[in-house]
């Protein structure tokens, strides 16, 4: 048990529990059928510190290009370890320990490898096993850690029904590494088979700012992160910091006893594709509330319009299997696949229109707001698209054009993400620099009223001291933290604007 708190612990987790002898708010369950989750133990504030955690593992992914087997910035094939003849990016990578584990294996083969093809687009088959090798390698070399990572599941049993990936992995990975590496007497297909499915159920993208810029990623596992469950309607969020530290907040208040929740995957999508996903990536059926709920928490992010009435048309049940959609005024049907269809269409259309097509967007918004719910998740994405085409010298109905597209996706998608979380930080800062922008032409120009003019810029230092809040705690280095150091900058001004015009109403 924990010494400060009382709450049960073995050792190996005591240090996730205790951070600078402050406990922090989780504890870890486990229930038949769903597995080990991750719980409150008190009443947490939005922002507030959950649970820290590091890497057991991280590396390149699966398929990728070649990339530095130490810190998988892109690699060009003009550094090579010494030892392995595996490709680095510079001199200063070569005797790294993320490389380690690897290195020690392919630095004894009699024939080394060599990585072929370099550059964006291309995959380096080789590195299929790296991570795997990395993840087994804790086995003797970390055997706590190791112990730690045995708690992940891996969904052995419903990784077995996809046969062609299951080759795959045993071609590329298994056999790879026990007959070309020659680790046939070290490690078991059973061994290995269940590193690969920890690695499939587990791992998630790093992706620092300076790996963002290159188009390079990697995955890690953080053991005690892991157990953490999904909701498309998560409470927290989590950040990766430089030193590949994992820090996990509260994204909203969360109540004693409640489970703490992530989103693994995207909150933009609509019920049909995010479910589906989920079930294809992480095999699971989610049914969290947004899920089984036709309207997705009153937010109508997947609904069509009705073709003979006003209505929204909507699946007709929350089953994931649904393939009828009814309009919820005269109760006329839809096939599933033919709203598929429009949302697809208007798909390919974005992704045949340059990000500077401002009419080309317009057109669009005119031609699918006759078919999709005004808060359809992908015409809320076109209008985003809309608002980012407007550039360069704009009039000032453009400028109030864009600010009122960004208002609205915020509002739309707060529904369904509510809290602090980092995108409406950043689309929230824009807003509110439009806002005061405005308000300040209008006033200057004597078109508003005092009042009107006061109102209008205590609500954009509320938004700006909203955007600090979401945005606060992010990374130094990354593009959010700038971000929250620039709205912090503009409250100041704002602030203090406001103090100096006070002051000259009262000479």
């Amino acid at each position: 048990s924990c010494p400060e708190c009382g709450l049960p612990s073995c050792l190996p987790h005591l240090p996730d529990h205790l951070m600078d002898k402050t406990c922090l708010p989780f504890t870890v369950m486990y229930k038949e059928g769903v597995g080990r989750y991750v719980v409150a133990s008190r009443d947490i504030k939005a922002s507030e510190i959950i649970l820290c955690d590091t890497p057991a593992v991280l590396g390149p992914n699966y398929e990728t290009e070649a990339v530095c087997l130490e810190c998988l910035s892109r690699a060009d094939g003009s550094v090579l370890c010494h030892h392995c003849n595996l490709p680095l990016c510079s001199d200063k990578c070569r005797e790294g320990p993320k490389h380690r584990a690897e290195c020690e294996v392919f630095s004894k083969m009699e024939k080394k490898v060599s990585v072929a093809r370099f550059g964006q687009g291309t995959i380096a088959y080789e590195y299929g096993c790296i991570t795997v090798l990395r993840l087994l390698a804790l086995r003797d070399g970390d055997p706590e850690t190791w112990a730690r990572v045995q708690f992940l599941m891996d969904h052995d049993e419903e990784r077995r029904k996809e046969k062609e990936y299951w080759k795959m992995f045993q071609k590329n990975v298994v056999d790879y590494l026990r007959i070309k590496v020659g680790l046939a007497d070290t490690y078991s297909e059973e061994e290995i088979h269940r590193a690969i499915g920890i690695l499939r159920t587990n791992a998630f993208q790093i992706e620092h700012p300076y790996l963002h810029a290159q188009g390079t990623s990697g995955k890690a596992i953080y053991p005690t992160f892991s157990f953490l469950s999904h909701s498309c309607i998560a409470n927290a969020r989590y950040s990766v910091m430089p030193d590949d530290k994992l820090t996990l907040r509260a994204q909203v208040d969360i109540k004693e006893g409640e489970e703490i929740t992530i989103q693994y995957i995207s909150f933009l999508f609509g019920n049909s594709r995010r479910r589906g996903e989920i079930s294809s990536c992480w095999m699971f059926e989610c049914r969290c509330p947004r899920c089984l709920d036709t309207t997705e928490l009153g937010s109508f992010m997947s609904a069509v319009l009705c073709s003979s009435c006003p209505g929204s048309v909507l699946p007709a049940d929350n089953s994931f299997e649904c393939e009828v959609w009814k309009c919820k005024e005269c109760g006329q049907k839809m096939e599933q696949d033919k709203v598929l269809d429009i949302v697809k269409e208007l798909e390919d259309e974005m992704l045949n229109t340059m990000e500077h097509e401002c009419d080309k967007y317009k057109a669009l918004e005119e031609k699918f707001s006759n078919l999709l719910h005004p808060n359809h998740y992908q015409l809320q994405i076109l209008k985003r698209h809309l608002a980012g085409a407007f550039r360069g010298n704009m009039t000032l109905a453009e400028v109030e054009l864009r600010k009122n597209l960004l208002e609205e996706f915020i509002k739309v998608f707060e529904m369904v993400d509510p809290g602090l979380t980092k995108w409406r930080g950043k689309m929230l800062y824009q807003v509110c620099k439009t806002k005061m922008f405005l308000a300040d032409i209008k006033h200057s120009k004597e078109e508003t009223l005092k009042e009107v003019f006061l109102a209008e810029m205590a609500e954009s230092i509320a938004g700006l001291e909203d955007v600090v809040q979401c945005l606060q705690y992010e990374p130094d280095n990354s593009m959010e933290f700038r971000i929250s150091k620039l709205a912090e900058s503009a409250l100041a001004q704002a602030k203090e604007f406001l103090s100096m015009m006070s002051a000259v109403a009262k000479l």
